[in-house]
């Protein structure tokens, strides 16, 4: 049978059965192939198969199944754990191929272990509605599955935290706490000033952020959040061979209205009531403070998923 007549068999046997799972949903979602189309870099598992039917009955037996890419020429079936409304970057042309979403009993993106999901987004994305709880989450920890709050309420990423100015010294332990409000899965925060202003030195200009001390070069920003036990999130590459944290972040200076911190290197999964706190860097390792003066406040707002 020459590859021509094979794809148009393929074809020919996608197109009726898209018709009759149209027609008798079965208490499903009736979906249609799409022909000429795949979905690329999800695919966890092939079978080889002489007919796309088979793909189909596959597909509904495996709880991560969501989609399926029919490979024309080589009869085989790529099974997607993702669906193109969940990742429509990764929907692409391809004449070998043609793509089939889940018809009956798709397992919602994210509602179980062996499903985990990026992020909120990708869930809203995936499912169309989706209403806020917990899901299960692939990138907060590691190879490891992590059942996280999602707030599908609202579409702004940016969410401020606290409800009163958050203020921190240079000195004396006078770090600044805030409570997280919303729970949910973070990616990174950020400050905006409100008011006042530290200095590291008497000699030196003071700054919302850091210290102006021209021989620290481009690493003067020394505003470190940390979890309650005073362990620093990775929200910066700290130079550590000094006794403080000192840092840089691209476009940001000490004395910039908004301090925008990097990615975490894995996203953190918060609960309400969990408490964080804003140091100045040499006040948390108690390091060459004694002639820091000021304080600075500021409103804190954290990147959700």
């Amino acid at each position: 049978m020459t590859l021509r007549i094979v794809f148009r068999i393929s074809v020919l046997v996608l197109v009726i059965y898209s018709a009759v799972t149209q027609k008798c949903p079965a208490g499903g979602r009736s979906e249609s192939s799409i022909v000429g189309w795949m979905l690329r870099g999800h695919v966890y598992d092939t079978l080889l198969a002489e007919l796309p039917f088979t793909c189909v009955f596959k597909c509904r037996e495996d709880n991560r199944c969501q989609s399926f890419n029919w490979v024309i020429s080589l009869l085989t079936c790529e099974f997607n754990n993702r669906t193109k409304e969940a990742r429509p970057e990764d929907f692409i042309p391809n004449p070998n191929r043609s793509y089939y979403r889940r018809d009956l009993e798709r397992v919602p993106l994210g509602s179980i272990q062996e499903l985990p999901a990026e992020s909120c987004d990708v869930i809203k994305r995936s499912e169309g509605h989706a209403v806020s709880g917990k899901y299960w989450f692939s990138t907060i920890k590691s190879g490891t599955s992590v059942r996280a709050y999602c707030n599908m309420e609202t579409n702004e990423k940016w969410k401020k935290i606290n409800t009163g100015p958050v203020c921190f010294r240079a000195r004396g332990d006078s770090y600044g706490a805030f409570n997280i409000r919303v729970g949910g899965v973070i990616y990174t925060f950020k400050l905006v000033h409100l008011s006042g202003s530290i200095r590291c030195n008497p000699g030196f200009s003071p700054s919302y952020w850091g210290c102006d001390n021209p021989g620290y070069g481009d690493t003067r920003l020394l505003t470190v959040l940390t979890f309650k036990n005073k362990s620093a999130l990775l929200l910066a590459d700290y130079k550590r061979k000094y006794c403080d944290y000192r840092y840089k972040i691209e476009g940001v200076g000490v004395n910039d209205t908004e301090l925008q911190f990097n990615n975490l290197p894995s996203p953190i999964s918060v609960s309400v009531g969990d408490e964080f706190q804003i140091w100045y860097g040499q006040d948390l390792t108690n390091c060459s403070e004694d002639n820091n003066s000021g304080q600075t406040c500021a409103d804190v707002y954290a990147w959700y998923a």
